[in-house]
């Protein structure tokens, strides 16, 4: 039983590590001061990138609304000339055509 005994005593009988000695003492930063010290820079960087950049999404999706308008605008105008041309009577059609055919001029 001694051998049982000394085995079983074993693991209770060693000696904790010693603490290292005060002359290689190390300083140790919470990891809460470090988050914030890494996270201020971090996000003084990132929010203004992501804020310019839904400034520039939204400026796109005003210049595409604009452009789409102008160009519902600009088809209506060509469509109702079109049809102010087609509904005009004949002799005001062949007037039409004559005026702008006398402003080409043969030279020679």
């Amino acid at each position: 039983m001694d051998s049982a005994e000394s085995s079983e005593a074993e693991p209770y009988t060693k000696q904790p590590k010693s603490p290292q000695p005060s002359g290689s003492r190390r300083l140790r930063i919470p990891t809460p001061v470090i988050v914030t010290i890494l996270g201020i820079p971090l996000s003084a960087w990132l929010v203004p990138v992501f804020t310019r950049q839904w400034d520039d999404r939204q400026n796109a999706h005003d210049l595409q609304a604009s452009l789409v308008t102008e160009m519902a605008s600009a088809t209506a105008h060509a469509l109702i000339g079109g049809e102010d041309a087609v509904t005009e009577s004949p002799d005001a059609v062949e007037n039409h055509h004559a005026s702008a055919a006398s402003g080409f001029r043969r030279v020679g």
